[in-house]
């Protein structure tokens, strides 16, 4: 516990000396238009109007982070005041990596993995970015910890906080949606013991539902109609597959009017509406069907923009930092997916989760940001491959030695 305690007190410090560059480089106040939309809503949340982006209420974003960021906003202490928290649940999301690991592997394995992901360019480059990733990494981790340790211990209280922090993850970025159902299934068929299954994945269920149902409720009552968590599906699976998506591997974030363009149709709705979503999820489809060919090589484009190692437009020194940080770990990490191929079944949540993040943005839009949740994993990996082969070879040395 010394080691992982002084992991975290350094992996915290590193993060707060980049915020300290940063506002250094001038860039303190540097907000995307995501982030706005983010900020508005938080300024909505504080003055009592609830959760709106300009005078009407949204569900374009999900409402976690716009509460995460609404307190630093009312009492002035924005952004800086996001960027220390974001430091600290960075670093607590390397204490995390540990003790999954620990749950999974071994102890050697989980302090390997925390220690590079201390070190990750692209974590630690996170903490001053005002958008949603380390919240939603943070939450991740929290949820797949509570997850192995219930199953480990034969816990239901482990696996409803497991399905609280899903839900919670969710309601950050909602592209894990349709990935923690997948989880339910696995819970109940895992070892086949239908009964004690059965109850694992209703009570995983019963803490992800308590959770997004509010929100839910709330958007389908807004809309009269059926809506999940936000209205952006359709747009987003639009924006990566029509005639206009030009198929560039830069590892940017999907652009308008440089990667693709919106229809030009009077009978489209107002964006990020229900109608619109629909609308736009229909074209989408109708591309898809008409240019098969077309979309299979626009996937391979968007998983290659996805797992490029850096934006074209990074500085050079951040260039070399990702590449020595991330190459590594993604060689080392199919590695060690290749070694443990055997306990697929046990290892499954992990390995789904590897897959589901990639078919989301293959089919949708992809940037090197959004393979951010997997790299807590693919370190996992990486360091159980690392460990492995250096036991391996300190047995093997003596003997060659004794011959």
């Amino acid at each position: 516990m010394k080691k992982i305690a002084i992991l975290f007190v350094l992996a915290f410090a590193l993060r707060i000396f980049f915020v300290w560059v940063w506002y250094q480089s001038g860039q303190a106040h540097r907000i995307s238009s995501d982030s706005t939309d983010y900020v508005q809503m938080a300024k909505h949340v504080n003055r009592g109007e609830g959760f709106q982006i300009g005078d009407a209420p949204t569900t374009r974003r999900p409402p976690v982070y716009a509460v995460v960021i609404a307190p630093f906003l009312k009492y002035n202490l924005f952004p800086l005041g996001v960027q220390i928290l974001q430091a600290l649940l960075g670093a607590l999301s390397c204490v995390l990596i540990y003790a999954i690991s620990v749950q999974i592997f071994d102890p050697k394995t989980g302090l390997l993995a925390a220690a590079l992901f201390s070190l990750d360019y692209m974590s630690v480059r996170q903490t001053v970015t005002l958008l949603p990733e380390v919240v939603f990494v943070f939450f991740i981790l929290a949820s797949f910890y509570g997850l192995f340790k219930g199953i480990k211990e034969k816990s239901l209280l482990w696996l409803f906080l497991s399905g609280i922090f899903a839900g919670l993850s969710v309601l950050t970025k909602d592209s894990l949606l349709f990935y923690f159902p997948i989880i339910i299934v696995w819970l109940w068929l895992w070892k086949r013991e239908v009964k004690s299954g059965l109850l694992r994945g209703v009570i995983f269920a019963l803490g992800f539902m308590s959770v997004i149902t509010p929100w839910v409720a709330r958007n389908c009552l807004l809309y009269q109609r059926p809506v999940l968590v936000t209205v952006s599906s359709g747009h987003s699976f639009y924006l990566g597959n029509n005639p206009s998506v030009t198929g560039r591997i830069t590892g940017q974030d999907w652009a308008l009017g440089e990667d693709t363009v919106l229809p030009e149709d009077p009978n489209l709705p107002p964006l990020f509406t229900v109608e619109a979503d629909r609308y736009l999820m229909r074209r989408g489809l109708e591309f898809v069907r008409e240019h098969p060919q077309r979309f299979i090589y626009l996937m391979w484009t968007k998983t290659l923009n996805m797992w490029r190692p850096y934006r074209v437009d990074s500085p050079w020194a951040a260039k070399i930092l990702i590449c020595l940080s991330y190459l590594p770990v993604l060689v080392f990490g199919l590695f060690g997916i290749g070694l443990t191929r055997s306990r697929w079944k046990e290892l499954f949540p992990i390995l789904a989760l590897l897959l589901y993040l990639v078919t989301v943005h293959a089919v949708t839009i992809a940037s090197v940001r959004y393979r951010y949740p997997a790299m807590p994993f693919l370190t996992m990996f990486a360091s159980y491959a690392v460990v492995f082969m250096w036991e391996k070879n300190r047995r093997l040395i003596p003997q060659m030695m004794s011959v």
